[in-house]
């Protein structure tokens, strides 16, 4: 039994790790970016949202055609949806918030990728490619969650705090 959840946590580990950088090429169909949430403190972005929000802005500024659904709910200790927040912090920084939708009911990664399906489904129906805006070591998972969604998928990764130890934790706890 050892052996083969040791064996079982290796190849989701070297999937994740593969997955770590995102896709090197990533077609003009996909103009559907899905940034997922991560917290914020307040209203202000956590370090890792920011990174993520980051890597969004760079995408929408150089791909004006594409839109954002920008997902996360609101936690116990958030003032307002992480959803709002990253709207905001995108707006500030010239982003027409006519591209940006909200999926601001989710408290999962699962129900931000369904949630933000749903949406799409319904607003952009003819979207079959979507890029997932997330740090590299969510990106795997992510990615197939989409798949099961119906959507190609393809990983834009952000930035991760350099804290080693905190990395390892968050590649260790995506395997669960």
């Amino acid at each position: 039994l050892v052996a083969v959840l040791l064996v079982l946590f290796l190849i989701v580990e070297i999937n994740i790790v593969a997955h770590h950088n995102g896709d090197a090429e990533i077609p003009d169909a996909a103009d559907t970016l899905i940034v997922l949430g991560c917290g914020i403190r307040g209203e202000t972005p956590s370090l890792m949202l920011r990174y993520r929000l980051e890597t969004a802005l760079t995408w929408l500024q150089d791909h004006p055609e594409s839109v954002a659904v920008l997902c996360g709910g609101q936690g116990p200790d958030e003032d307002i949806t992480e959803a709002e927040a990253m709207r905001r912090w995108l707006v500030e920084r010239g982003i027409d918030n006519h591209r940006l939708i909200l999926e601001d009911t989710s408290e999962s990664t699962r129900e931000n990728i369904e949630n933000a399906s749903a949406i799409l489904k319904e607003l952009r129906p003819e979207a079959k490619d979507v890029v997932v805006v997330s740090t590299g070591f969510h990106l795997f998972r992510s990615k197939k969650l989409c798949n099961f969604e119906g959507y190609n998928a393809y990983g834009l990764s952000a930035e991760l705090p350099e804290i080693p130890l905190f990395a390892l934790n968050y590649y260790c706890r995506e395997f669960a």
